[in-house]
């Protein structure tokens, strides 16, 4: 009786720790998976920031060069409006032209969290960086609308008050700026135009401060998913 107890018992622990290592194996490859596709997702959502890195220069050259028009013709306009009126015209055209829109491109975060994935990313600072990165995408399109309703206003200044457009022809490197007339005789530049080329510079000025903490925390979010990826190609 002892002789088969003992058997039924070695027996019943085979099929026990069979069934463990079993549930183990299968464990360690669902978290191997998971852990796998957490990983292509990061490296998808490195590719995305890298993009917006870039594309957060572009916007940071447009919006310099109109920030320094508008700050140039504060400092010389009475000089302008005398010897160089066809200054006035150049950097009021670029006042109201400059611009540029920041494509959000948030799918491959909102994939990473809304599956779960991100809960496997034990980088804490990274989950931060990556909050405040998507967040702070609205604060560009208020910047944004700010700048599109002050340029559509100083377009129709710049309409009303340059004449002679058709004497500068498109420059084919840069046709942003080209096509500028100058002041018209007769015409100056009032209170209501400087508070709107005040504007522009002020909205340009804080979009441009925005632009180069957004690329300090996109560089802070790469190297933590490189870190992660322990040197995988990005």
């Amino acid at each position: 009786m002892n002789k088969y107890l003992a058997k039924y018992v070695v027996e019943f622990f085979v099929v026990v720790t069979g069934v463990l290592i079993s549930f183990y194996v299968e464990k360690h490859r669902a978290t191997a998976y998971k852990d796998e596709l957490k990983n292509h997702s990061l490296a998808r959502l490195a590719a995305n920031v890298k993009a917006d890195i870039s594309d957060s220069w572009v916007n940071h050259r447009i919006h310099s060069t109109a920030s320094e028009s508008c700050e140039l013709l504060f400092k010389n306009y009475d000089r302008y409006r005398v010897e160089h009126r066809d200054s006035i015209g150049y950097h009021l055209r670029i006042a109201c032209k400059a611009w540029t829109i920041f494509i959000d491109n948030p799918e491959e975060y909102m994939t990473l969290r809304n599956s779960g994935l991100i809960e496997l990313v034990e980088n804490d600072s990274l989950i931060m960086l990556l909050q405040q990165k998507y967040s702070n995408h609205q604060v560009y399109k208020q910047y944004e609308n700010h700048i599109y309703v002050t340029n559509d206003e100083l377009v129709r200044v710049f309409n009303e008050k340059t004449k002679g457009r058709e004497l500068n022809s498109p420059n084919a490197e840069r046709p942003l700026f080209s096509a500028f007339g100058a002041l018209a005789e007769g015409e100056e530049l009032d209170d209501e135009d400087f508070n709107l080329i005040r504007r522009r510079f002020e909205f340009s000025t804080g979009y441009i401060r925005n632009i180069l903490t957004g690329i300090e925390r996109d560089s802070l979010i790469l190297k933590n998913i490189e870190d992660i990826l322990q040197g995988q190609p990005l």
